[in-house]
């Protein structure tokens, strides 16, 4: 059976792909519907990182998660029967911190987000002030705060007016969830946005930071030696190929067209949201698939989208990805196909 991407047979497919992983030093992964749906773990995602830590492989989540430490996130994943340390979990909540420290040294901050947020910014060495605070500041960080309220940005926009930078810690629009569609960060800033006129700077993916830290804390010093495996073209994809790295893109679990990135703030027509070193990398329109229509849908009971019958047109302003892979299941599929074939 041909493949629907790059026109590879299957067994093709599952032979570069093997390859890809062999040779990587680093395997990240993207969390929100790539690992897990809501409170369910995808299929074969178990098998998968115990076949790639048993051959010695960095495995890391990276996420644009910006509610939840690392501890919260590892607790969770033990509760779907996953295993992971919270110190591989790599979290914007956690990094956008260590980021700004690092950038300029101990700031003054305001911060829109959860508890979470607010602690990490703190221990990495900043000062959080409450948000309706009349002492002014360095910088408000922006994150997902499921308690948002119209005195929260009515706050922000005041101090966006006064000039005080306002970082975004992500881009998305949405996550995946059981239900549906999750709001996300962006959601909440883009009336900000509206207001000002113009578009926020974001830390998350697809800049590079979050894969730089990443690559620092595994110890690798060569982007080219890691792999990063995501369901979105548009933060996982872009922002791995950016960064240096090789990419799975995941097929199934999301539909090519639904991004979660509102069109003007993808980050190859918003030189504001991210920086010039994270723009798109244009593909050739020769080298993007023709529109193929996807069956995909959503189980009732599991709350896990059911892959489609053939991987989605990718859209002409995404980046296009290194292998293309129905899910984790498949991408585990491959490890286990080309094990026994000797590859």
């Amino acid at each position: 059976m041909q493949s629907h991407y790059k026109n590879l047979t299957a067994t093709q497919e599952a032979e570069q792909a093997w390859t890809t992983l062999e040779q990587a030093e680093g395997v990240f992964f993207d969390l929100d519907g790539c690992v897990y749906f809501g409170e369910r773990i995808a299929e074969g995602a178990g098998e998968l990182l115990q076949a790639l830590r048993g051959q010695g492989k960095r495995v890391r989540f990276v996420t644009n998660n910006s509610t939840d430490s690392g501890e919260q996130v590892a607790a969770r994943l033990a509760r779907m029967g996953l295993e992971a340390q919270p110190e591989h979990i790599m979290t914007a909540t956690e990094l956008v911190g260590v980021h700004l420290f690092r950038q300029a040294g101990p700031l003054k901050l305001k911060a829109v987000g959860s508890q979470s947020l607010h602690a990490a910014l703190e221990r990495a060495g900043h000062r959080v002030l409450p948000l309706d605070s009349k002492q002014r500041v360095d910088m408000v960080v922006f994150g997902r705060d499921t308690t948002f309220s119209y005195a929260k940005l009515a706050a922000v926009l005041e101090e966006a007016e006064r000039g005080t930078p306002v970082l975004g810690t992500n881009l998305d629009l949405h996550h995946p969830g059981v239900k549906g569609r999750v709001p996300e960060t962006g959601a909440l800033y883009a009336p900000v946005e509206l207001i000002l006129g113009r578009k926020l700077e974001a830390f998350g993916k697809p800049a590079p930071h979050m894969f730089r830290l990443t690559m620092e804390q595994c110890g690798i010093a060569r982007p080219d030696l890691c792999v990063m495996v995501g369901d979105n073209l548009y933060t996982d994809v872009a922002g791995g190929r950016a960064a240096g790295m090789r990419t799975f893109w995941l097929y199934g679990p999301s539909l090519a067209s639904s991004s979660g990135l509102p069109a003007a703030a993808d980050p190859a027509a918003s030189p504001a949201s991210a920086p010039a070193s994270t723009a798109l990398i244009a593909a050739p329109a020769a080298a993007i698939p023709a529109t193929t229509a996807s069956t995909a849908s959503v189980s009732a009971a599991t709350g896990i989208p059911s892959a489609p019958t053939a991987a989605p047109a990718i859209p002409r302003d995404a980046v296009l990805p290194d292998h293309a892979v129905r899910d984790l299941m498949a991408l585990a599929s491959t490890i286990g196909a080309a094990g026994t074939s000797g590859m």
